[in-house]
């Protein structure tokens, strides 16, 4: 089977198509470009031919056809074809492989636990995917042999990684080892509410009180004679209040995205293509130790300046952030009122008054 090309022919055309003929060459498709300019189909293997008995024509290549053709082009797209395979072959080994093991816990104890008990039951890294039932049965088994110490698993596979998430027991056995104890207060503050257990009150709710005033007693009374002691108990909030000072840029910097994007790929920290964008984004498709397959996804920086409503309230939020992980759970902001502002130098300086509704007991 021959294959054909397609050549350009320059000067001396009717001399060149005579001379073809006459030494039994087969021309098809006999194309003018200009009155001396032709294209013409030949068989592949007369190319040279040609051109050494028309040496008066300048003749050139001008297209490869059929398998030369398609050759020429899936080689031109290599880089996306290989690129089209690897991901092909990537979402195979996502669907069926486990790279990562990712346990979400703060209690160091609680994750090497977890991850010893997982591997014992063959999930690990670069080990098989189990299906559904597989791993119900294994989360039960872990907390069957753990039941004194977990109280929840999940596991979820995302990509080819499991996030795995535990819940410890709380185990409800705390015993003072005190025999004697009152509960105090620990600021100044207005009583708001009291849970109290073990003990004698000695405050009401909107009371005032001081930093170190017992609020509720381990004296023991019988007919106004103290007949023993023990350790007191409970909890007391109280309305708190606070001085606190913040300052902001009015100025400040922001993302925007351009509508220029593209995919790229990292294999042992070689990337397929160059970078081309000065500011982007990745938003990763696959990424693990080795393979890393994401969209850079373009952005210019853009400076913006907050007007004063703005900046006031943005400053509020970062107070009560501030206040959330100061009480830690243990209480609420309930009042703020702005006590001073000024503006100077693109920044705003703020006071600000803080009622709080917080625990302000503590045994002692």
């Amino acid at each position: 089977m021959s294959n054909y090309i397609l050549i350009k022919v320059t000067n001396n055309i009717n001399r060149f198509i005579d001379k073809c003929k006459s030494n039994n060459f087969e021309l098809y498709n006999i194309t003018y470009i200009k009155k001396d300019i032709i294209l013409v189909k030949i068989k592949k293997e007369d190319f040279e031919n040609i051109k050494r008995y028309n040496y008066y024509s300048d003749i050139e290549e001008y297209k490869k056809l059929g398998i030369d053709n398609l050759i020429d082009k899936i080689y031109s797209l290599k880089y996306f074809i290989l690129t089209f395979i690897i991901c092909i072959i990537l979402m195979i080994l996502s669907s069926k492989i486990i790279l990562k093991i990712e346990v979400i816990h703060s209690n160091k104890e609680v994750r090497e636990l977890l991850i010893n008990e997982l591997e014992s039951y063959g999930i690990k890294k670069f080990s098989i995917k189990k299906d559904f039932y597989k791993i119900e049965n294994i989360k039960n088994k872990i907390l069957e042999n753990n039941k004194d110490t977990l109280e929840w698993i999940s596991i979820e596979n995302i990509g080819m990684t499991y996030k795995i998430r535990v819940e410890e027991r709380i185990k409800d056995s705390y015993k003072s080892d005190k025999e004697y104890c009152n509960i105090i207060s620990t600021k100044d503050a207005i009583i708001t509410n009291i849970y109290s257990t073990k003990g004698e009150i000695l405050v009401n709710v909107n009371d005032y009180v001081h930093k170190g005033d017992v609020l509720i007693s381990g004296d023991i009374y019988l007919n106004e004679e103290l007949t023993g002691s023990m350790c007191a108990s409970g909890i007391i909030y109280g309305k708190v209040w606070y001085n606190t000072s913040i300052n902001l840029d009015l100025n400040y910097q922001k993302k925007e995205y351009t509508k220029n994007k593209r995919y790229n790929l990292k294999i042992n920290n070689k990337i397929l293509f160059k970078e081309k964008y000065k500011n982007y984004d990745k938003e990763y498709i696959i990424k693990n130790k080795f393979i890393e397959l994401y969209k850079e996804k373009e952005y210019n920086i853009k400076t913006y300046k907050y007007n004063i409503k703005e900046a006031e309230n943005l400053a509020l939020k970062e107070i009560d952030n501030k206040f959330k992980e100061k009480l830690n759970n243990n209480g609420v902001i309930i009042d703020k009122k702005i006590l001073k502002k000024e503006i100077n130098n693109n920044k705003i300086y703020m006071d600000v008054f803080v009622v709080t509704n917080e625990i302000i007991s503590k045994d002692a």
